[in-house]
């Protein structure tokens, strides 16, 4: 079992570390609130699995309380981590969906959090990893459900067309892990490989999601710069609304746009505050400076 899990590790080192290569490198290419925050969350999951890696690998290089003074630093050190990513999984999510939490919401997933490295901090001090594997599955799933309800509920939020069905394979994954922990309940020891195999899961998906994103940054970099409707796909941005873009790019103003496309001023001032609300813009400053900024701009 242990040298399974030392495989599992290993792989989820590599995984997570290209995951976290990919995010770094887009997020300076684009960055984004939730996009930073990402980057965050992958180098914990990555010391974690480095952590877990070294208390599996150490006791074949050493033996007697150096394994126990080892086993615990990497233990506790985990659970710090696994502690702060309880808390930051629905901090994340919020983030993604531009929404603000409740603060009953922040108040309880904050206590939640503490719980969750206190019972791996007791299981450390006593030595029982069964009473960590126990307490921590049934919070663990706790949380999950919470996360799915809301991303479920305010996928539409989610401007990026990309994530939006990259949000939709996770909350699957999810669904279909969330039983799967259940047998934590009654193997106990199974935990050991599950955990890998959940930062597996969610680095490669993540990998999916971030070459899509560099292939649609080369494809609009390949168009010459010239400005196309397919390069606001992701705003949802309609034919109409584009040509307004197009039409303010080139300095017009309402009242021109309005006689170009022999449409009402009032006509043009909607589409523009659909444009704004659609892409979190604020002015036309902010529109063209974004065009400007982007590739095709």
């Amino acid at each position: 079992m242990e040298s399974i899990a030392t495989l599992l590790y290993g792989i989820a080192l590599i995984t997570v570390s290209m995951t976290l290569a990919l995010s770094i490198a887009s997020n300076t290419l684009k960055a984004r609130m939730w996009g930073a925050w990402y980057i965050v969350f992958q180098a914990s999951l990555l010391a974690i699995c480095f952590f877990e890696f070294l208390t599996l690998v150490i006791p074949a290089f050493s033996s007697g309380t150096a394994i126990d003074v080892f086993d615990a630093i990497f233990s506790i050190s985990t659970h710090v981590l696994m502690g702060f990513i309880y808390v930051l999984i629905p901090f994340f999510i919020y983030w993604i969906l531009g929404l603000k939490m409740k603060k009953i919401y922040r108040i309880i997933i904050i206590i939640l959090g503490v719980c969750y490295f206190g019972v791996g901090l007791t299981s450390v001090i006593i030595g029982d990893k069964t009473f960590a594997y126990n307490y921590q599955a049934i919070l663990f799933i706790a949380l999950m459900i919470f996360c799915e309800v809301a991303l479920w509920k305010n996928l539409g939020n989610v401007e990026d067309i990309h994530l939006r069905k990259i949000i939709k394979v996770v909350n699957i994954v999810v669904l279909c892990l969330i039983p799967t922990s259940s047998l934590l309940f009654i193997f106990p020891v199974t935990a050991i490989l599950m955990f890998p195999v959940y930062f597996i899961a969610i680095s490669v998906i993540m990998m999916v999601f971030y070459f899509i994103r560099f292939s649609v940054l080369a494809t609009r970099i390949n168009r010459g710069g010239e400005l196309k409707r397919e390069s606001f796909e992701e705003y949802k941005i309609t034919d109409r609304e584009f040509e307004v873009i197009s039409y303010v790019c080139k300095g017009m103003t309402n009242k021109e746009i309005a006689s170009e496309m022999n449409i009402s001023v009032n006509t043009v001032n909607n589409h523009i505050a659909n444009i704004f609300g659609k892409m979190n813009l604020n002015s036309r400053i902010d529109l063209l400076r974004f065009v400007k900024q982007s590739p095709w701009g």
